[in-house]
């Protein structure tokens, strides 16, 4: 039996603690394995002469599973944003950055608080190419939802130029509009042409 819970009872009934909380996994009769939450605390009996262990027991396996799953699904983003080969930056309709990765901030000499610290993510880029950014911007606001894929010239931390292929498109973020900005460094490549 896997009653995890056992030792803390035993800490009810002896008066280190005054009630126990505690999940833990119980073993059905037909073999199963459930979660319970346990709630216990010592009442006194009806007579008064003596105490009795009030305990309940609520079967919480669908929210444990639930919350497991969710555990797993935010380990699979985790993997795929931060692993991603390719940079990803979401900005609020200001041009805020409200979220970006490793890959996006690095290719900039940036660390990702140092990125997510700019009043906007248009200072990452030369300023004769803001207006591009700034004329998509104003698109959107006109309703075009589009993906819009274009190339700029950056601005690393250390000065050097870093030239940049994105691909933005609106997205929802926290409950509200935001865009979504995924980019490949093609440094290399417009160096070689």
């Amino acid at each position: 039996m896997l009653f995890r819970s056992k030792p803390i009872i035993g800490k009810v009934w002896s008066g280190e603690i005054e009630q126990a909380n505690v999940e833990h996994r119980l073993m059905c009769k037909d073999g199963r394995q459930i979660w319970v939450h346990t709630a216990a605390r010592l009442t006194p009996d009806y007579d008064g002469a003596g105490v009795h262990m009030l305990a309940q027991y609520h079967d919480i396996t669908r929210r444990h599973d639930a919350e497991e799953a969710l555990k797993k699904r935010e380990t699979i983003y985790r993997d795929l944003v931060e692993r991603s080969l390719q940079g990803l930056l979401i900005v609020d309709p200001k041009g805020k950055p409200v979220f970006v990765n490793n890959v996006y901030a690095h290719a900039f000499g940036y660390e990702v608080d140092e990125v997510l610290a700019l009043q906007s993510g248009l200072e990452l880029y030369e300023p004769e190419e803001r207006q591009k950014v700034l004329d998509r911007m104003a698109l959107r606001e006109e309703g075009d939802e589009a993906v819009h894929r274009y190339e700029l010239r950056g601005r690393r931390k250390d000065g050097s130029i870093v030239w940049m292929e994105l691909l933005s498109s609106i997205i929802e973020w926290n409950g509200r509009r935001a865009i979504q900005v995924v980019s490949i460094d093609i440094t290399a490549r417009k160096a070689a042409s």
